[in-house]
């Protein structure tokens, strides 16, 4: 008996839009948005090595749902995603033992923003439309939280109205937990798939070292990652009492195709500062920064939704995300300068060239470069590589391919 040919219809950078999904009926008021494809080969890439692979997802007779709250970088990258993969068979369209399973199997996806904004494939929604959200919660399979957390300062007056809200259950810092009109503790089915984004920041300074899921969480008080912490705390104490499947994912330096080190050489220039040894190397000391691709994010964070058998229900899952090579901002700086040059673009003509440290000056420097000087580490990736990842393989292994990938998929605007 012959057994036909599985193909996974991806969407390549040669097709004008995308046409695969038919949509939900959108509102009036919503403004339609077509994105360009290229941020999404190297997704489409990675899936195209899933052949033969076995998932932990039963797929027959579930109806799968997934709500992300927050349409920023990382949600709309993986609601794109999601909604692209499709699965066909090109005969009768039989399921077999060699089926790639993709995110195809979300029958509905769902995402909140606070501005207008559409994505082919997606029913977008307001964030404070509550009531429309309500209705949608206790039929999710799958929930991704993108929302930074709150300060709340944790001061007697803060502790009863949070960021403006009044205080709801025990929650502090999480704006979707403590949201003053929807309960997720009563509508969220046990056994949700829940997904958190986080930061590797609530690890704080351990000197340059290596830190892992399990290394002490130094953050200083006040800071942004005692903030992150307060909030998984939050999300942890509420999986447990729910019997939610969490999965924290504990982010690196995020960069992609609309933010990275090219960007930032676009907009202010460069001159390095070369040593000796022609590694771009300036006069204080500096000291490898962890950083991940936003494609990477969303692959992981995919692969946790599909792939990964999570037996401990409400304990949660934690996830460092970070690529193979800790650099110091300096030698991404320069090599980034680099492909530049060699590609023949060059900074806007109106902003003058300036050393890389000099980008942001010692009296205006932002709170990225003050963590970068007082959180000093190194962030392991083994348990996402070796838990997560076909083969451990990263889609972009090093800053060195993703910075090519955003070369490629900016230039012909950069070089106008």
């Amino acid at each position: 008996m012959h057994i036909t040919t599985l193909v996974v219809v991806l969407y390549h950078l040669s097709l004008p839009q995308y046409n695969a999904f038919q949509p939900p009926a959108q509102t009036s008021n919503q403004i339609r948005t077509v994105l360009p494809q290229q941020h999404l080969r190297g997704i489409n890439q990675a899936f195209d090595g899933l052949h033969g692979e076995e998932t932990t997802t039963n797929f027959e007779g579930v109806i799968n749902r997934l709500l992300i709250f927050g349409l920023g970088n990382i949600g709309t990258l993986l609601a794109e995603s999601s909604s692209r993969c499709t699965i066909h068979d090109n005969e009768n369209n039989v399921r077999n033992d060699r089926d790639v399973y993709t995110p195809s199997y979300f029958d509905h996806i769902y995402g909140t923003t606070r501005d207008e904004k559409t994505i082919d494939g997606v029913q977008v929604l307001n964030m404070s439309s509550c009531q429309e959200w309500k209705h949608i919660l206790p039929t999710c399979t799958h929930i991704l939280v993108t929302v930074p957390p709150i300060d709340s300062h944790f001061n007697s007056k803060q502790q009863i109205y949070v960021g403006g809200r009044p205080r709801k259950w025990t929650y502090f810092c999480d704006s979707i937990l403590n949201h003053p009109h929807v309960s997720l503790r009563e509508m969220i089915p046990k056994s949700t798939w829940i997904g958190y984004i986080s930061t590797t920041s609530v690890y704080g300074n351990h000197d340059g070292e290596w830190v892992t899921e399990d290394s002490e969480l130094k953050c200083q008080p006040g800071s942004k990652g005692e903030l992150y912490l307060k909030a998984e705390e939050e999300w942890r104490k509420a999986a447990r009492e729910c019997g939610w499947k969490l999965h924290i994912f504990r982010c690196a330096g995020l960069y992609g195709n609309g933010r990275s080190a090219l960007h930032t050489l676009m907009k202010c220039g460069f001159e390095p500062r070369m040593g000796d040894d022609g590694a771009g190397a300036v006069k204080r000391v500096e000291y490898p920064t962890s950083r991940i691709h936003e494609e990477d994010v969303v692959w992981a964070i995919l692969r946790a939704m599909l792939h990964h058998d999570h037996s401990a229900v409400g304990q949660g899952c934690i996830w460092n995300l970070a690529d193979d090579d800790p650099a110091p901002r300096s030698e991404v700086m320069f090599y980034g300068s680099k492909l530049l040059d060699e590609t023949g673009i060059a900074p806007f003509p109106d902003r003058a060239l300036t050393p890389v440290n000099s980008i942001v000056g010692e009296q205006q420097e932002s709170q990225r470069e003050k963590r970068r000087k007082l959180d000093r580490k190194r962030v392991c990736n083994l348990r996402m590589k070796t838990g997560l990842l076909p083969d451990g393989r990263l889609i972009y292994p090093t800053y060195r391919e993703g910075l090519k990938s955003i070369l490629r998929n900016n230039k012909d605007a950069w070089l106008l």
